[in-house]
């Protein structure tokens, strides 16, 4: 079965329009994405408003009927979707490359979106990065690993050493905005190159 892209690139008219949702090279959540994701917390989120509201009923004397119970189950879905879809919602950057303007352009969306517009006068160059991470906790990582195998749920690649690579773009002020990140180095090779065909001579001299 065919991996699907963690990115979206497209190049019409002078213009390069790169998104995507994998753009950070931290350690990320403790937790295995494969275990706990952003459906799992809206669902999580949605039953602890819920069950508070229950209680809340009960405290106040109310009885709980089937049909309130019933209202309850619709209200758990809708708020889980809700939640989803404006809380929980997938982080992306989106990277616009315009030669006819000289300008690059990043747009991040998150609960706090933020825009950039850089001119292309200070980009220095397109490079390669490499962020290499140990656990911090071998003894934290062994007990989830037990806990888990425990369950029935195994958690493949815990705990291990991880490489991710990246695409950077690095200006001539000092500043280096990430723009990719993989630890599939091929996937990130594929990008950098593209980008840099795309931009071809319009990168600074260094000084």
């Amino acid at each position: 079965m065919e991996e699907k892209k963690e990115y979206n690139i497209s190049m019409k008219k002078g213009v390069l329009v790169f998104t995507t949702t994998s753009f950070r090279a931290d350690e990320g959540s403790v937790l295995h994405s494969g275990v706990y994701n952003r459906e799992l917390t809206s669902a999580l989120s949605s039953g602890t408003v819920l069950m508070a509201c229950a209680f809340g009923l009960v405290y106040m004397g109310v009885k709980l009927s089937v049909p309130l119970i019933a209202l309850g189950v619709a209200g758990f879905f809708a708020l889980m979707v809700i939640s989803r879809k404006y809380v929980f919602f997938e982080e992306f950057l989106r990277v616009e490359v315009d030669k006819d303007r000289n300008e690059v352009t990043f747009f991040k969306k998150a609960l706090r979106s933020t825009t950039e517009t850089v001119s292309m006068d200070l980009l220095r160059s397109i490079r390669w990065g490499l962020t290499f991470h140990v656990p911090a906790n071998p003894d934290g990582v062994g007990v989830v690993k037990r806990i888990s195998a425990s369950h029935g749920m195994p958690i493949p690649d815990f705990g291990e050493p991880r490489e991710i690579h990246s695409v950077v773009f690095e200006f001539t002020d000092e500043r280096d905005i990430m723009v990719f990140s993989s630890e599939d180095q091929d996937e990130v090779d594929a990008v950098l190159e593209m980008m840099k065909n795309f931009v071809g001579g319009r990168i600074a001299q260094a000084d």
